[in-house]
């Protein structure tokens, strides 16, 4: 294999190659093309990975070279997923790319993974809106949530397209909030030259109506986007039934083509269903969108969930108000009052009142319009996204430039890092369902927080989060101090630590690179003054999932022989030796042995070499 780029401080860091990375080929064409050329422009060696489809093409034809790697859109594929992550990882090897930028959340999650996996230097993802929503049933947005946690644990940069996706990641847990920033005061930015009302005469507006069949003077509500049920085109045609009975001569424009790929996919037979075929035009994908907004009075999207969406953007810069659904995203393009109106998601009766309004309110309408059009001016050039994605990537160059000896330092033996990766990722991905109802159950056992998280010392004793499944309740007694282990551990808890299931979570700590999965086990962070200067070693190595004491005695062993272990294995690691770990604690798992020190529920407190004493109390939870 052949080794990662190789960053130095003085390199240019226009000197890079980078990869832009999509699910499919029309997110490259439509939303990134002009960030890619613009790169290409600025000295970067640019390169476009997406799955195959009619728009490779059109990319290659504007100079970008493009790689394609099938992946699927579906949220859980796992044979299929796999096989994607293996292509993007022999790419990102063969390739030897010094940028990896993921989009979309599929290929955001399999991208990121691949390139942690294949040692790329700096890896970005853009955050084009979170899948799950304030409505999103609890299981499914736990399931995303874990996705986009485990994803941000791969890059070194979260772009997001808008500020309130920021504050549900930070709280969620998603990422740090140095980790993630916004993208740009305008989402991903738009190409204002081509969107200009002024470039669209009014001579082609009255060709485009008459090709496209609109009668002339009747007021157009547009609508742009994909044709599924997310996109609120159920709501959108139940409004026009409604319009349509107050005003029979308005017509609606429908641009966009059914997302086969979606379950939720629709097409223009369900204007049928709702008796406004006669009213509605299906324009199908269309390459001339301004002339197509020039025609529309009013730009309507009824969407469940956005990110930054594009279609009001666009149809703002053409001076057309635009009716939006209150959510994540939309109200951040569309001002309620000021450039359009937002209506409460679902809601197909205030849907159909704010449009009746803008089309019998010309005077306010023509307000509205001007001032989307001022907006956009100010906000959505994306020149300034294009050179903020420039700036960090020069940033984050840069550093890790500074860090590239620090972080060799930190390999114990050629190929540590990478046996960590080659297991961890693909067991999170295969073990993901099984990790799903533990979590389940260990909600409805015990309630909230699924995952016990605790800070344990790292490499050279350097904090990090510990992840694992909650085995104890939080049980207290009078004086509000926790009650003993034996007490909190449940009869569930007892079977997730005799099988160690509780500690699958721990395969994110070592795709962060926090944990290995072999070394000495972390323990707590008030141990650091009481070991020895032998026994503080074992922190020369980053701390395993196993270990050599797991599999020589675990949790039976007394701490003396337990750390004395820690450290034989720090002096003599090797591969061979990790591979028999690995090995051995399978063995044990299936043996069952050393889960518990004798007398206790889990294991007693190191309490150093002054003091033999041992407490019940706040065991060592292995």
């Amino acid at each position: 294999m052949s080794p990662g780029p190789i960053l130095t401080e003085t390199s240019p860091p226009t000197r890079a190659k980078v990869a832009h990375v999509a699910a499919i080929d029309g997110t490259l064409r439509y939303l990134l093309l002009n960030q890619l050329r613009w790169l290409a422009g600025a000295g970067y060696e640019v390169c476009a990975i997406s799955s195959p489809g009619p728009e490779v093409p059109a990319i290659e034809a504007a100079g970008i070279r493009h790689i394609a790697v099938p992946m699927t859109r579906r949220a859980l594929t796992p044979w299929a997923d796999l096989r994607a992550l293996w292509r993007l990882w022999k790419t990102f090897r063969r390739e030897r790319f010094t940028i990896v930028h993921t989009h979309t959340p599929k290929a955001g999650l399999l991208g990121r993974l691949a390139a942690r996996l294949a040692g790329v230097p700096v890896i970005v993802h853009t955050s084009h809106g979170f899948i799950f929503h304030e409505r999103s049933h609890p299981l499914w947005r736990r399931l995303f949530v874990a996705m986009e946690r485990l994803g941000a644990a791969c890059c070194d940069l979260v772009l997001s397209v808008n500020r309130e996706d920021i504050g549900t990641a930070v709280q969620a847990g998603i990422c740090a909030e140095g980790k993630i920033m916004l993208l740009g005061d305008g989402g991903i930015g738009l190409d204002l030259a081509s969107f200009d009302p002024d470039r669209v005469s009014p001579d082609e507006r009255r060709k485009k109506r008459l090709e496209l069949g609109l009668p002339e003077g009747a007021p157009i509500v547009g609508f742009v986007g994909r044709l599924v049920r997310e996109k609120g085109v159920p709501e959108l045609l139940a409004a026009a039934r409604m319009v349509t009975e107050r005003l029979p001569e308005a017509r609606f424009l429908i641009v966009g083509s059914p997302d086969t790929d979606k379950p939720d996919a629709v097409g223009p037979s369900l204007a049928h269903e709702y008796g406004v075929s006669h009213a509605c035009v299906f324009a199908g994908k269309r390459q001339d969108m301004p002339e197509m907004y020039s025609l529309m009075d009013v730009l309507v999207l009824p969407s469940h969930r956005e990110g930054f969406p594009r279609a009001p953007m666009e149809a703002l810069a053409m001076g057309v108000p635009c009716i939006a659904t209150d959510v994540r995203g939309c109200r951040e393009v569309v001002e309620h009052g000021r450039n359009g109106l937002l209506v409460p998601p679902g809601d197909v009766q205030a849907l159909a009142a704010a449009i009746i309004e803008l089309l019998t309110n010309g005077h306010r309408a023509g307000e509205m319009g001007a001032e989307g059009r001022h907006v956009a001016l100010k906000r959505f050039d994306e020149r300034l996204v294009f050179q903020r994605v420039e700036q960090e990537y020069t940033r984050l160059l840069r550093e890790k430039a500074r860090q590239c000896k620090e972080q060799a330092s930190r390999v114990a033996y050629p190929g540590k890092r990478l046996l960590d990766l080659a297991v961890a990722v693909p067991a999170l991905v295969l073990l993901s369902p099984l990790m799903a109802l533990i979590a389940l159950v260990v909600r409805l056992l015990m309630g909230s927080p699924v995952l016990f998280r605790q800070q344990r010392p790292g490499l050279h004793g350097a904090p990090f989060t510990l992840f694992k499944f909650r085995t104890m309740t939080n049980a207290r007694d009078e004086q509000g101090r926790l009650l003993s282990d034996a007490e909190r551990l449940t009869g569930f808890g007892r079977f997730l630590r005799a099988s160690s299931l509780d500690e699958l979570p721990e395969l994110i700590n070592v795709v962060k690179g926090e944990m290995s999965l072999v070394g000495p086990r972390p323990l707590l962070m008030e141990y650091l003054d009481r070991y020895t200067t032998q026994q503080m070693r074992r922190h020369e190595v980053r701390p395993g999932i196993t270990g050599w004491a797991q599999v020589n005695g675990r949790n039976a062993l007394t701490w003396e022989d337990k750390l004395a272990l820690d450290v034989w294995y720090v002096d003599h690691q090797t591969l061979a030796l990790d591979l028999r770990i690995l090995c051995l604690t399978v063995w044990k798992l299936l043996k069952r042995e050393g889960i518990t020190h004798p007398g206790y529920a889990t294991a007693p407190k190191f309490m150093g070499q002054a003091s033999g004493a041992e407490s019940e109390r706040g065991g060592e939870p292995r």
